[in-house]
């Protein structure tokens, strides 16, 4: 029986503060509030949504080809594809202690990164939180094994591991190699120290396949990047991370995605 002095996690409040409202500063209508008068009544003003629009280009860094994507506009034709858009959304509402980080595996075009991009819209404008979309193949020389070359800096890499949620895009399409490997695995255990969730989009795979000695034929990139990790990182990688698999038009009538490469 639990004691009366015992914390009740049922009692804790759900009320999260409102994020600040978004505006262009100088514009006519609002004069910056975000609000604009129509008769007697106040509504959203029009620069709302092109500051908004900016603030996904420029903070979270969204590629343009995926400004548009949301959980609203996206339209599942699979079973596999529904069920990821449920696992999204029950990511949100658990957010920020999800529990696990969300792996969307599949193939190309079976909407990955319309899902985490939807994802971040949410977490972005709902929570006021600040979100980072990153392209795996970029994070090549940062942490321990930071280049004057690489491209980044030791800020850019801070804004990587602190972010409140990270959406790391095409897992694995990086070269195994000892530093890309040591980097990611500097990565990924900081955030789980932190407990800061990340959402990866990246190749079809199987989690029982990544302790074959041999790779299953046409095996992804990410397959292949994740099969390199250190055994203990890829059974921390497995316990901290829940996959989901993806697929488009070709599923297979069973609801269970083909083997594909990425």
């Amino acid at each position: 029986m639990r004691r009366m002095s015992e914390p009740d996690d049922r009692s804790k409040p759900t009320w999260r503060e409102s994020p600040p409202v978004i505006a262009r500063e100088g514009c006519a209508r609002c004069h910056g509030t975000g609000w604009e008068l129509a008769g007697e009544t106040a509504r959203r003003c029009t620069c709302a949504a092109l500051s908004r629009l900016v603030a996904l280009r420029e903070s979270v860094r969204i590629p343009r080809q995926y400004e548009d994507c949301s959980l609203e506009n996206f339209e599942p034709e699979t079973v596999s594809q529904q069920r990821a858009l449920n696992q999204a959304k029950k990511f949100l509402n658990a957010y920020p202690h999800p529990g696990r980080d969300l792996f969307l595996s599949g193939p190309g075009g079976s909407g990955k990164a319309h899902l985490a991009v939807g994802i971040a819209r949410e977490v972005f404008h709902r929570y006021g939180e600040s979100v980072l979309f990153v392209d795996f193949g970029s994070i090549a020389g940062l942490g321990r094994s930071l280049s004057a070359t690489s491209g980044w800096e030791q800020g850019e890499w801070d804004k990587v591991v602190h972010v409140p949620l990270l959406i790391l895009h095409r897992f694995g399409t990086l070269n195994p190699s000892p530093d890309n490997l040591a980097t990611v695995d500097e990565l990924l255990e900081a955030r789980w120290g932190m407990n800061k969730p990340t959402v990866y989009t990246g190749g079809d795979f199987r989690c029982r396949d990544l302790f074959r000695r041999k790779p299953p034929e046409g095996a992804s990139m990410t397959y292949l990047f994740l099969s390199e990790l250190s055994q203990q990182t890829l059974m921390r990688f497995l316990s901290k991370v829940k996959v989901v698999q993806v697929a488009g038009e070709g599923e297979l009538q069973s609801g269970e995605p083909g083997t594909s490469l990425f």
